[in-house]
């Protein structure tokens, strides 16, 4: 399985919290944790300490102290899985909490093979709080968990906050309107044959709103001021038939 680096494609979003940096690795040292056997969830030893940049990592936990928005990754291996038996593992926040949840990974080939797992999650925490990695098998007899380096290991930082963009553009300023709206039945002129329909006032390009069987129609492509009545009437893209109903909504 190819590494995944997570921590540079998600430690800065915007609007995330700062403050002091927070950020630790840990790897396995070897084959230090024994999975148990009929599928029982079991801590996951990564005791080999790579950096810890807040001094928050200890006895396979990470406990942040500082308030904010977390990402979570890790990968481990399980050895000699049989054929037809499985491998898993996620990621745990305060013994119960589970943040990510790796595939139910089954053996298919005619072997034993050594099952790769990779899970990264995110999480708020608070002082207090504490992540730790756990794995599980589905044999009869125990395995374990091997590898190091980049093959066996649990990090975790703190999303910092981004640098501010750059400000838009000031967008146009609007033109003030006074009056009210009012909507205007026009289903009595409704034949089948015409698309062109009078309005007992004046409308305003632009505040206008047209219902054909109370379905909103799109101005424009759905129908437009006729000039030549100077406002006070409506041309339809289409001709609506007998008996159905229109309706507009307008400012005057």
């Amino acid at each position: 399985m190819a590494f995944v680096n997570f921590r540079e494609s998600t430690n800065v979003i915007a609007g995330a919290a700062s403050g002091p940096n927070s950020t630790f690795r840990a790897n396995c040292t070897g084959s230090g944790t024994q999975l148990p056997i009929g599928g029982g969830w079991q801590l996951v030893l990564f005791d080999k300490e790579i950096f810890d940049e807040n001094d928050e990592y200890a006895n396979n936990m990470y406990c942040p102290t500082t308030s904010g928005q977390y990402n979570l990754h890790t990968r481990l291996t399980v050895s000699n899985i049989p054929i037809n038996e499985s491998a898993q593992a996620r990621i745990v926040k305060n013994s119960s909490e589970i943040i990510a949840l790796s595939e139910f990974i089954i053996n298919t080939s005619s072997g034993t093979i050594d099952v790769d797992l990779e899970i990264a999650g995110t999480s708020i925490a608070v002082s207090g709080d504490c992540f730790h990695i756990e794995a599980r098998q589905t044999d009869i007899v125990p395995h374990q968990v091997t590898g190091s380096g980049f093959e066996c290991f649990f990090e975790g930082w703190r999303i910092q906050a981004g640098e501010q963009g750059i400000q838009g553009i000031q967008g146009i300023t609007g033109t003030v309107v006074s009056g009210r709206f009012v909507i205007e039945e026009l289903t009595p002129q409704v034949d089948g044959i015409t698309n062109k329909f009078n309005l007992n006032n004046a409308a305003i390009s632009g505040l206008t709103t047209l219902y054909y069987n109370g379905q909103r129609q799109t101005p424009v492509e759905g129908y437009f001021l006729d000039d030549a009545l100077n406002g006070s009437g409506i041309v339809t893209c289409f001709v609506p038939k007998a008996m159905q109903e229109l309706s507009i909504e307008y400012l005057v």
